[in-house]
């Protein structure tokens, strides 16, 4: 028996401590056991080492809190998500779908290093205890022993044939687990359907099932298999927060934002679910900046990064559409801040030139041409094949109304990298080509191919494009007004 208190022995106060997510519904279960998804609880004014995962020694723990109606023995401990002290971990359990939180001894627990080499002697001392084979399949599944995690829970299931039916159906939604961690969607639904089978009441083999269906890609059926579960289980709250991620997938951002929301508000410490909100907000705003509704993009993008402040993708979102509003000011703090964001990252941030590019633009735009170059500069070093940098440092150096920074060579040179990159099929380059002749003294090219770009596309720039013909006919480049 592992004896559970509510109270930290030095007075501590828990606080949540958020965490990088994975935005792809399938990954949500690598880090998701027994129904719980994990969740990182810190200690304020602790030194302690990171966050870990912990497993229980033994399957009853006997629970203290303040309030003696929540006090119980033999309750199943799912997960225990925690983090460590010299003597104790702080960790969450489950009794009758209500979680609680409180502090263990390191000496009931292991890590899921531990446990890999704990388990094995737990085994050989009771060979027959379904519930060591659970906790280390669920260890192995952590670290990423998929095989022998697969193991476990076969090996699981072979016990459980005689067992209660809640038992014989967390087996099969064990393995379901593995399977799809394996991308073996079709096994992983077959053992869910058998878990449902068994125990019709299984809200977590609805759940991964789900899981399945969207690694699937069968969005509906997930939207479906997702709803029985909350149906079963109406606390369930990474249910609620993956039918939010279907939904999305499928574009329908309200459905998804709802579901997102109501996962938040059943289990607030889900930092998945906040960071599955942001990124919705971010979609939708994306989906607006596509159909130009420049102020309901900002909108979506403003709640996005209020849910979450380092959101570089939102942060970009909407520097870009107050560049197209032409915001330039406010664009260049919202880019910039992009870039910040995107250099913490952990992982390389994928549109990192393309920020870096918009926010030369901005500041170009703002007359800020030194820091216009560097910028564009930045972004062709980190993408020598974004023609939109290579563009954008075109326009400036043919045509910038301080002629200080005009650099005729540089700009054919730029222009020239442009217009190969696209193959002559984007009409802007072509233009700014032409500029770029024209700057040189070039005139007869900047002719050719500013008829060029105005054959590709008659219609964009006309005014422009023709002020532009009539000075290159006359022998004289274009330049920007001050």
């Amino acid at each position: 028996m592992v004896a559970f208190s509510a109270d930290d022995p030095n007075g501590s106060r828990p606080f949540a401590i958020s965490r990088k997510w994975e935005l792809a519904i399938v990954k949500t279960i690598l880090t998701t056991f027994a129904g719980c998804i994990v969740l990182f609880v810190g200690l304020a004014q602790v030194q302690a080492q990171a966050p870990v995962k912990i497993y229980p020694k033994t399957n009853a723990v006997a629970i203290q809190t303040d309030n003696p109606a929540n006090n119980s023995t033999g309750a199943d401990m799912r997960l225990a998500p925690a983090i460590r002290r010299t003597d104790r971990m702080r960790y969450r359990i489950w009794v009758d779908n209500k979680h609680t939180e409180g502090w263990i001894s390191n000496n009931d627990v292991y890590d899921a290093h531990q446990a890999i080499a704990g388990f094995p002697g737990l085994i050989a001392a009771a060979p027959n205890e379904p519930h060591n084979y659970y906790w280390r399949g669920a260890a192995n599944l952590e670290l990423g022993h998929l095989q022998d995690a697969l193991d476990d829970f076969t090996h699981l299931i072979q016990l459980t044939k005689t067992a209660d039916p809640t038992r014989r159906a967390m087996a099969y939604t064990g393995r379901a687990m593995v399977w799809c961690a394996m991308n073996r969607f079709d096994s992983a639904i077959l053992d869910c359907n058998e878990a449902i089978r068994i125990d019709g009441a299984c809200a977590l083999a609805c759940y991964f099932r789900g899981v399945a269906n969207s690694g699937k890609e069968e969005f509906d059926a997930a939207i479906s298999d997702f709803a029985s579960a909350i149906s079963r289980d109406s606390l369930l709250a990474i249910a609620c927060d993956a039918r939010g991620m279907a939904y999305a997938r499928k574009k329908m951002f309200e459905d998804a934002m709802a579901d997102y929301t109501r996962a938040i508000q059943i289990d607030p410490h889900l930092d998945l679910a906040r960071a599955h909100l942001a990124d919705a907000y971010n979609q939708r705003g994306f989906t607006q900046e596509k159909n130009q509704q420049w102020d309901k993009a900002i909108a979506d993008y403003t709640r996005a990064i209020q849910i979450d402040p380092n959101f570089a993708e939102a942060l970009h979102g909407r520097g870009r559409a107050k560049l197209k509003k032409q915001e330039y000011v406010t664009a260049i703090v919202d880019l910039n801040d992009a870039i910040r964001a995107a250099r913490g990252l952990a992982t390389p941030y994928p549109h990192f030139a393309e920020v870096c590019s918009d926010c030369g633009s901005a500041y170009a735009q703002n007359r800020q041409y030194r820091m216009a170059i560097d910028t564009l500069d930045e972004a062709i070093r980190r993408n020598p094949n974004l023609a939109d940098a290579w563009n954008h440092l075109a326009w400036l150096y043919a045509t910038c109304a301080d002629p200080n920074f005009r650099n005729p060579r540089e700009a054919v040179n730029s222009a020239l990298r442009a217009r190969d990159i696209t193959q002559l099929k984007n009409d802007k380059y072509l233009a700014t080509l032409a500029a770029a002749y024209a700057e040189s003294g070039q005139f007869p090219e900047a002719v050719v191919w500013l008829q060029a770009a105005m054959t590709v596309n008659p219609k964009n720039d006309k005014a422009l494009r023709n002020e532009m013909m009539q000075l290159f006919k006359q022998q004289s480049p274009y330049h920007e007004t001050r």
